[in-house]
């Protein structure tokens, strides 16, 4: 039986702050970062499997520790300054500015490359100096050396599929693969030879297969591949032949890519343009209109898939026809309600919202019949009623297609005719509609 004894030597009470760890040469480094409210500087300590040592503090490291070693050197990445500790010394390999927030580390022959939050930039850094950067368009990009290669992953904001990227030696960003789990946090990486783990918050799903949350992938079998754009068309397809002619039109509409179940929206025609690689094979499906109460469905089921996997083709359009669920081309749809409860001798409005749902696009005249409780006393209406018959108000409306239209009452309860938790009953129903 093994005994675990406890160990209190380098803690240290934080407010904020994190703890990183590394490994070389059979000892264990940890670190632990500022605390700006105890005034606590980081230090770095050393575990040999039997007792800790203390190897000191890192000159201007505070939060963000990220370890990463070359021969016996042991380098320490900061919010601004990369330290390195050679013999039980530490020195300062590369100074940044103050207003540098450092991110990732990894190191590429004699160079360490970084990148940082402040401008999304990747660095190659020799003897201190800077050899040459990218400005990059991926938002607070990590990176990390996995099974000898370079991989460079990045928070998402807004939420949305993470492409892995390999960074080759011109420091050019050659896509990998794309998790299509939709997130906003890193995709974090471990390796083990040419095995590379990967971790996503929500999950890793990767060419219609969910690794749930821990994805192994052997980096051999990757290779660079190319981005193909793909464009998503749905359309109206009033005569049913499943093609677009020239008078056929979509509606803002909800997309799925059957795989991953992710779903995004058409622009105000129908149109969604999105960015896959080469060795996925995505299939979409349409979901809904974005309009209320609409009535067209999907023309088939299941899901329609890209033709440019594994292709020639760099670009793709997949047309999404949608049918006429039925053959009513009209309901009116009325809806009431009232903001609060009300108050005695208090103002109170009430709503009514009248809706067209017509799926040949024609516009309704409907009449609007309200009927208010007897002892409720009118204030005012919006629009102006066409009739009124003791508390029997009357609206003419004319509702566009696929359009609300709202009319707002203002009453009042009096006291004299009404006490508290009194419960009051309005009525209100579409009387006639003709188009």
């Amino acid at each position: 039986m093994t005994k675990i004894a406890s160990v209190d030597h380098g803690i240290y009470h934080t407010e904020w702050g994190n703890i990183g760890s590394y490994k070389l040469n059979d000892i264990i480094y940890y670190s632990g970062s500022y605390d700006s409210f105890a005034n606590i500087q980081s230090n770095v300590i050393a575990f040999n499997g039997t007792i800790f040592s203390d190897v000191g503090n890192a000159a201007s490291l505070n939060q963000d520790f990220i370890f990463n070693s070359k021969d016996d050197t042991l380098f320490l990445l900061g919010s601004n300054s990369i330290q390195a500790l050679v013999s039980g010394k530490w020195y300062t390999f590369y100074q940044g500015n103050k207003f540098d927030y450092f991110h990732g580390m990894a190191l590429s022959g004699e160079d360490v490359i970084i990148s940082t939050r402040t401008n999304n930039s990747i660095k190659r850094i020799r003897n201190g100096f800077v050899l040459d950067s990218l400005n990059s368009t991926l938002y607070r990009p990590i990176l990390n050396n996995v099974g000898g290669k370079i991989l460079v992953s990045s928070q998402s904001y807004p939420p949305k599929p993470q492409t892995v990227y390999q960074l080759e030696s011109n420091l050019k960003l050659s896509p990998l693969f794309v998790n299509q789990r939709v997130d906003s946090f890193d995709l974090h990486f471990a390796s083990l030879d040419t095995r590379a783990y990967f971790w996503g918050r929500k999950g890793v799903y990767l060419n219609a297969d969910n690794y749930n949350n821990i994805a192994e992938i052997n980096l051999d079998s990757l290779k660079s591949q190319n981005a193909d754009t793909i464009h998503i068309v749905v359309f109206r397809d009033i005569n049913k032949n499943g093609i677009k002619d020239n008078t056929e039109v979509g509606n803002k509409s909800l997309v799925r890519e059957y795989n991953s179940g992710n779903e995004w929206s058409t622009d105000d025609e129908g149109l969604l343009e999105l960015v896959y690689l080469d060795n996925e094979d995505p299939r979409f499906a349409f979901t809904k209109e974005s309009i209320f109460d609409s009535c067209y469905v999907s023309a088939f089921t299941g899901g329609k898939s890209s033709k440019t996997y594994n292709s020639a083709f760099t670009s793709d359009t997949i047309y999404l026809p949608i049918w006429r669920s039925g053959l009513q081309n009209k309901n009116i749809v009325l809806n009431a309600y009232s903001p609060r409860n009300a108050r005695l001798n208090t103002d109170q409005e009430i709503y009514f919202k009248v809706f067209n749902r017509d799926c040949d696009e024609q516009n309704s005249k409907v009449q609007l019949k309200i009927e208010l409780d007897p002892n409720t006393d009118f204030v005012s209406s919006k629009p102006n009623f066409s009739n009124k018959t003791g508390n029997t108000l009357s609206f003419d409306l004319n509702v566009l297609a696929n359009q609300l239209q709202l009319v707002k009452l203002t009453v009042k309860y009096s006291n004299t005719k009404y006490q508290l938790n009194d419960l009051v009953k309005h009525g209100a129903k579409i009387v006639m509609s003709f188009t």
